[in-house]
């Protein structure tokens, strides 16, 4: 039998303009046992090859070669292998101790290393670059203080590359709807993460000293299989990676993409 995914349990709720999802604790353990089980086998393989995936087109015009780079929540700290492979200076900094134990056994010369993201020891204006995918959203303060820090690290004229779970015109309808939770689960489920919407994203950026430059819509399969019950099943079936490879790129990402990235620029001063 096929794992269920973690977030097949969670709630959702649309409140005051963002959408949230109850279901684990974003805990260090949790983490770290979510991405230990993606570390067997080749997991670096791509990596190491300097594959940057769907992110081909969004880092490599917007990342100085000549600069560091530091990826802020790494993971396993697959980026962080991918653009050392293609001769980036690049870090990573990750909250659970225990998975960066798990990456280090793996590939002790991966620049990777515990910290917290929002208390860095680096020097005003360090940075060239700033990547942070799935991370800010997972704060009940929400992305403020990790953009505070992002403007902080970077030097004027620096790049941040963010993504956040995008509250998309597929979720919004299914609110509408009735589709989600009316109110927080009464159980006492934990806070998950928090949706966005472009424009709040975007406001966000500018209040934070960053103009938005770039902004892309991602993982459309991944909202299709979260969001549709019957693309779920039908996703499962014998046969479903024709269904994927058909019915996927017919819908237009800014309809059901599942992440929207972010590039900005820190503004000087």
């Amino acid at each position: 039998m096929i794992a269920e995914p973690y977030w097949r349990s969670h709630v959702k709720v649309l409140r005051s303009g963002r959408l949230e999802w109850y279901g684990e604790e974003p805990s260090e353990d949790f983490w770290a046992e979510l991405w230990r089980q993606r570390l067997a086998g080749s997991y670096f393989a791509d990596a190491d090859r300097g594959d940057l995936r769907d992110l081909e087109n969004v880092l490599v015009p917007n990342l100085d070669r000549e600069g560091s780079h530091l990826e802020a929540g790494c993971g396993a700290g697959y980026w962080v292998a991918a653009l050392a492979a293609r001769g980036y200076r690049v870090e990573g900094v990750e909250s659970s101790k225990l998975l960066v134990d798990a990456v280090l056994e793996i590939r002790p010369d991966l620049p990777v290393r515990h910290g917290d993201a929002l208390a860095l020891d680096y020097p005003d204006g360090h940075f060239a670059g700033y990547l942070s995918f799935g991370v800010v959203e997972h704060r009940r303060e929400g992305p403020h203080p990790f953009l505070a820090e992002a403007r902080r690290l970077l030097r004027p004229g620096g790049r941040l590359v963010i993504s956040v779970p995008f509250l998309n015109p597929l979720r919004r309808a299914k609110a509408r709807l009735g589709l989600y939770a009316p109110a927080p689960p009464a159980d006492g489920r934990p806070f998950f993460q928090y949706g966005f919407g472009e424009e709040e994203m975007a406001g966000l950026l500018q209040e934070h000293g960053f103009t938005l430059d770039e902004v892309h819509h991602h993982e459309v399969q991944r909202c299709l299989v979260e969001e549709l019950p019957l693309f779920f099943r039908l996703n499962r079936m014998r046969g479903g990676g024709v269904l994927r490879r058909r019915a996927v790129p017919l819908v237009p990402p800014r309809l059901a993409a599942h992440l929207l990235l972010l590039v900005g620029t820190r503004n000087g001063g």
